[in-house]
């Protein structure tokens, strides 16, 4: 069993039948399912959809499914920006890490991020998915490999703030990230 210390280790080299297994064994332990990965691909996208499946089935709510798994596959993908952000600006100074910026963001908006999961592996950077769940309710959290501080942790709360007001999670895209990449995502969720 691959269960790590922070969790069942979503990858797409391993058998989805062997991770069905181990995310079931979990299930039937805890009331909290963790999951890392070092990115999120469309193998690991479905595990966590089915995940949030099997959850929401034992509690006859899987109308809510299409809404937990867009917010979780945001938060995941967030997590992983963060880690590829921290990675590829760690060693520069400001001046350098503003002139990457640009680049960072083609990066991002060609879905470059699995090219660098062998250097997110070697540094450590995984996410955590939590999947915490009870008869009151469903937890759903994703962490980066580091801390998150300053400006960057303040936009972050910002947005949460905004994105707690409620309302749909497309309005929510449209009104918070105004680049390409989010309208898309909003449209084309895999669920």
């Amino acid at each position: 069993m691959s269960i790590r210390e922070n969790g069942i280790v979503i990858d797409e080299a391993r058998a989805a039948g062997e991770l069905r297994s181990e995310i079931r064994g979990s299930m039937n332990k805890d009331s909290c399912v963790r999951l890392s990965a070092y990115t999120i691909t469309p193998e690991s996208e479905q595990q966590i959809k089915e995940t949030l499946e099997e959850i929401l089935s034992r509690f006859g709510q899987t109308d809510m499914l299409m809404t937990a798994a867009i917010i979780l596959k945001e938060i995941a993908t967030n997590a992983v920006k963060a880690n590829l952000k921290h990675l590829l600006l760690q060693s520069r100074s400001e001046t350098e890490a503003a002139a990457f910026l640009p680049e960072f963001r083609r990066i991002l908006q060609t879905g470059g991020t699995s090219a660098y999961r062998a250097q997110l592996a070697a540094a450590g950077l995984k996410i955590e998915i939590c999947l915490q769940f009870d008869a009151s309710g469903l937890r759903l959290s994703a962490r980066n490999g580091f801390p998150v501080e300053g400006a960057e942790r303040d936009r972050l709360n910002d947005k949460w703030s905004k994105a707690l007001q409620g309302g749909d999670m497309r309005h929510f895209f449209d009104r918070n990230r105004a680049d390409a990449e989010a309208r898309k995502l909003a449209q084309q969720i895999h669920v």
